[in-house]
């Protein structure tokens, strides 16, 4: 935080922020305080465990101050090369990289880091304070402003620690997210009122008397490759790209895991893992530990399959798998936990948390996981449909996209539309109104995606479904996909590493052709012909599609039922200035008796709403007596 007025900053306030993100470095803790200026830093010990890796972590005489969460994979590599322009080290730790490119390079450090990151680097010479977020927003960063004083952090709640600082909900924002709370997250809007999530790709340069303003430094479409000829070659460098971004990221001083969904992509980060591991090969910083694979299975005893899968990648890997099963009682207990830990409106990331304890349980400190493969490789089940219009865009004839698609049949619901062969209107991604638009009495923000405005005129030529995919990765579903993982493996002291999200791999991904994600009637075609030989072929070659289970719902039906109701029925609820209390109650009601899933997920976001507002309030005494939410 930054006083703007001049008055020092208090110790105590920032080691209350600091005591509020414990949950994200539980291995230590520091302060830094220039003055007015005050930097606050928890460790999650990963890289040089010692007192070497010790943050707020100060460079050149102590000009230039960090706190940064994250890592920069590339570390070894930028060291090097920085010794070599006459920087010099006192750790082995790539926060110190990470400080002496911001020393040799500026801002344009940002674009050498492969890696994860949100820092915040305080020059103490210029009285300048610079933040960065990394390129696809692996890493939250949110920041507080009111003309006087300036605040950041990972979370939220570390805000509840500022004297004075207003701990009720921005209502707007509540109704956004109730209504959409995947896009929302793309959005620069945060619940809390006064926050701003600064986006990914985005840095923030502030200055005394100054107002801040983010700027863009990463922008995907100015990195494309120009990908080989040839499919064959195509998936050669591809497999090359994803063995590299997992061997860095298999860089790490204590043990790390992975986390097995039995599909495709968590299976082909462990598969890759135990082939480099089995190679040999260049080993520097390599975790020793790492053979372990987490799996969670459904409590209701649907996930047999996806066990046997899981099973079946570790047997074949070599390796050795701990296999747990979804608590309800354990979890219920943990309820609150979850959802103050998620501090965001949506699905509650109950399997991934349950998960991550397990790792934590187990030593385990840093997990290799398989999110953002579905963007890269079309993995998702509405991606056919876009590629299937995009054929028949292209060839005008449903019957030579078919053959294109390698399709034996076509969905009946999407032949009659493409039948027609109409002039398919553009993508637009503005979600669209839904049916608890009428039962709010405070209108959402729009919907306003900065990428997607910068970028979209110039995709205007690339087919329907990489736009689609291009949106859904920057401003769309795989925001809040990090946003699940990033929390619930925080919450726990373990850092979440997701080798698909390397740049690099990324980039290789948007420049590919169609035909090289969806072909032959399969998704994730170059993925899945990468990893032959790597993966057992009945997994590699398997379709079927379930994630970590999202129970939330199933047990709002079942043990969380009087959870539910008694929130329902609450003055709170009831008298919300964002939703029509008695009518979303009676809506709840009827879904909960009927035990109808569809109602119970519509309903579930006004009653976690209710409920994180509630947490946030008891968690500020100042912010008690009033009320949780402003209309």
């Amino acid at each position: 935080m930054w006083h703007f007025d001049g008055a020092p900053v208090a110790p105590e306030v920032l080691e209350k922020m600091n005591a509020l993100l414990a949950h994200r470095g539980p291995d230590g803790s520091g302060v830094h305080r220039d003055g007015a200026l005050g930097l606050g830093h928890t460790r999650l010990a990963i890289l040089d465990t010692g007192a070497g890796g010790h943050q707020p972590m100060s460079y050149g005489d102590e000009r230039w101050w960090l706190t940064f969460n994250g890592e920069i994979y590339n570390f070894l590599e930028l060291r090097e090369e920085l010794t070599g322009l006459g920087q010099r080290f006192e750790s082995d730790s790539d926060s110190e990289v990470l400080l002496a490119a911001y020393v040799q390079w500026g801002a344009d450090c940002q674009t050498r880091f492969n890696g994860m990151w949100a820092f915040a680097i305080w020059d103490a010479r210029e009285q300048e304070l610079f933040l960065s977020r990394d390129r696809f927003g692996v890493k939250p960063l949110f920041w507080h402003f009111d003309g006087r004083r300036f605040a950041f952090a990972s979370e939220m709640k570390a805000f509840l620690a500022l004297p004075g600082f207003d701990a009720g909900f921005d209502g707007r924002a509540v109704a956004t997210a109730i209504l959409h709370s995947i896009p929302f997250e793309g959005t620069m809007h945060a619940l809390l009122n006064g926050v701003t999530r600064l986006l990914p790709g985005h840095s923030l340069t502030v200055r005394s008397g100054q107002t801040p303003s983010p700027r863009r430094w990463w922008r995907t479409l100015d990195h494309l490759p120009d990908p080989p000829l040839g499919l064959g070659r195509q998936i050669d460098h591809y497999r090359e790209l994803l063995f590299d971004a997992c061997k860095l990221r298999m860089r790490s001083d204590v043990p790390l895991a992975t986390c097995l969904s039995g599909g495709l992509d968590s299976s082909a980060v462990h598969g890759v893992i135990a082939r480099l591991n089995a190679e040999g090969g260049e080993t520097a910083r390599r975790a020793e530990d790492w053979q372990t694979a987490f799996f969670l299975g459904r409590s209701d005893g649907s996930g047999d399959d996806e066990r046997a899968a899981a099973e079946a990648v570790v047997e074949f890997a070599g390796t050795k798998g701990v296999y747990k099963v979804a608590d309800a009682d354990d979890a219920i207990r943990h309820l609150d936990d979850i959802m103050f830990g998620l501090e965001e409106i949506g699905p509650l990331p109950v399997g991934q948390w349950l998960l991550y304890r397990e790792l934590r349980k187990h030593g385990m400190a840093v997990s290799l996981d398989g999110h953002g493969a579905d963007e890269l490789t079309a993995g998702y089940r509405h991606h056919p449909n876009h590629a299937m219009i995009a054929a028949v865009e292209q060839l005008r004839n449903l019957k030579a996209a078919s053959d294109a698609m390698g399709v034996e049949g076509i969905d009946t619901g999407l032949a009659p539309i493409l039948a027609d062969l109409p002039e398919f209107e553009s993508f637009d991604p503005t979600p669209r109104p839904t049916p608890v638009t009428d039962v709010l009495r405070i209108r959402p923000y729009p919907f306003e995606f900065p990428i997607w405005a910068e970028d979209g005129p110039d995709l205007a030529e690339r087919d329907r479904l990489t736009r689609h995919i291009y949106f859904e990765t920057h401003e769309g579903r795989m925001p809040w996909i990090l946003r699940e993982f990033d929390r619930a493996a925080m919450a726990n002291g373990v850092e979440s590493r997701a080798p698909f999200l390397d740049w690099r791999l990324m980039a290789y991904a948007f420049a590919l052709p169609i035909e090289s994600k969806i072909r032959g009637g399969s998704a994730k075609y170059i993925l899945r012909e990468a990893l032959t030989g790597i993966l057992p072929e009945n997994v590699r070659t398997r379709r079927k599609k379930l994630g970590f289970p999202i129970e939330i719902y199933r047990w709002l039906a079942g043990p969380l039922k009087e959870y539910a109701l008694d929130t329902i029925a609450s003055e709170a609820f009831l008298t919300s200035p964002v939703w029509h209390g008695p009518r979303v109650r009676d809506m709840a009601e009827r879904a909960l008796r009927e035990e109808n899933m569809r109602g119970i997920k519509i309903a579930w976001p006004f009653i976690h709403a209710t409920r994180l507002a509630q947490h946030f309030a008891a968690w500020q005494p100042q912010a008690n007596q009033r009320a949780a939410i402003a209309g």
